[in-house]
């Protein structure tokens, strides 16, 4: 185990999971650049097929994750108040607000060109100044705005925000009680999501975050529970048989059909089930374990908040280029699909070392107070 910059271990299998799952919303987003999605690249391929027709749930998965790493992380600190909520959120925002702003700027650079020049806007077809507004304090999702805008897969990054608010709230207010307050926020969730509310900050975006955040909150204590009795591997055992069986069955009944759910109402099934287990299947099944690990993984966990919110960017400005030459836009051929994928993880790389950690160092230097980490 390794060392991340806030001085605690770094769980390498989950960061091999999260750029793992960064790519495949990348790879879901490719029907972004139009074309037959049954001709794409490998479609008749079950594995790329699964990420073609549901890697749109990876993103339930980021919330997974990051309910896991922020109750890793901060809940005993908060809990015990050693962190106070200003370096808190200060912590969170210097992680993940320079990105969004600079991937949002070129959005709207892109996307407010066109509009100058009278041409259709490029994915997301709402990009005024009023949800450029809305983007700038993480209100694009699930509370005023009017579909998606701008860079559209940030959605999830607002989201996660008023995830980090009831986190810290019930943290603080509830320390002691942590495990029945974070159950009744799934539970709330689980209700919100059920009957299809659609208010400002309770609608089923805000609901599937917050089933995702606290269910792997909630997973991540109780994985340090079988870690302290000694059965975490035999845990991780039963984990990994369990989803191959579900895997094996999914494929013979029919996956949406044995899994439950359908359509974007599938991911609640998998934040309960599927996703939980492969998480204690990556951390606890050694073999596995040593080969999520690897530094080649690991890294791409390193550069998925970019790759996350740069794919969107990239596209536009792949689709902008190609529309302004008239060049049809070859979605069939493996070599885009190849090279896109290759720009955007050089780009992330580059982005990741040269903007993202420097914005996140020279921010915390300035505003955590002595001794935040």
């Amino acid at each position: 185990m390794t060392k991340d910059e806030t001085g605690a271990g770094r769980l390498e299998p989950l960061d091999a999971l999260r750029g793992i799952a960064a790519i495949g919303v990348a790879f879901y987003h490719y029907q972004h650049f139009g074309g037959d999605p049954n001709r794409y690249p490998w479609a008749q391929v079950e594995f790329a097929a699964w990420f073609y027709a549901r890697g749109w749930m990876l993103v339930d998965f980021f919330f997974l994750l990051s309910g896991i790493v922020l109750t890793y992380k901060y809940l005993q600190p908060l809990a015990e108040r050693k962190l106070r909520g200003r370096d808190f959120f200060f912590l969170r925002l210097s992680r993940i607000y320079p990105l969004h702003v600079a991937s949002l700027v070129l959005c709207a650079a892109v996307q407010w060109r066109l509009m100058v020049i009278k041409s259709p806007p490029l994915i997301y077809p709402t990009n005024d100044a009023y949800h450029f507004v809305l983007n700038l304090f993480f209100l694009q999702n699930g509370t005023a705005e009017e579909g998606y805008s701008f860079n559209g897969a940030s959605w999830s990054i607002a989201t996660e925000v008023f995830a980090y608010v009831a986190f810290f709230t019930i943290t603080y207010r509830y320390g002691r009680q942590y495990v029945v307050a974070a159950a009744g926020a799934v539970i709330v969730a689980l209700c919100v999501y059920k009957a299809r509310l659609s208010l400002p900050f309770a609608n089923e975006t805000m609901a599937r975050t917050m089933i995702g955040f606290f269910v792997g909150s909630l997973l991540f204590l109780a994985i340090r529970r079988a870690e302290a009795a000694g059965y975490a591997r035999r845990l991780g055992v039963v984990a990994l048989v369990v989803l191959g069986a579900i895997v094996v069955l999914a494929n013979v009944a029919g996956y949406d059909a044995f899994v439950g759910g359908t359509g974007f109402r599938t991911a609640v099934p998998h934040l309960l089930t599927i996703f939980p287990l492969v998480i204690v299947s990556a951390l606890h099944v050694p073999p596995l374990a040593r080969a999520m690990s690897v530094r080649p993984l690991t890294f791409l966990g390193d550069i998925s908040y970019s790759v996350y919110l740069l794919h969107v960017p990239l596209q536009m400005v792949i689709i902008s280029v190609l529309r302004a030459r008239g060049v049809a836009i070859p979605t069939e051929d493996p070599r885009f699909l190849l090279g896109f994928l290759g720009a955007l993880l050089l780009i992330a790389s580059l982005t990741h070392r040269f903007f993202e950690v420097p914005a996140r160092s020279w921010l915390r230097r300035r505003l955590l107070a002595t001794g935040a980490s």
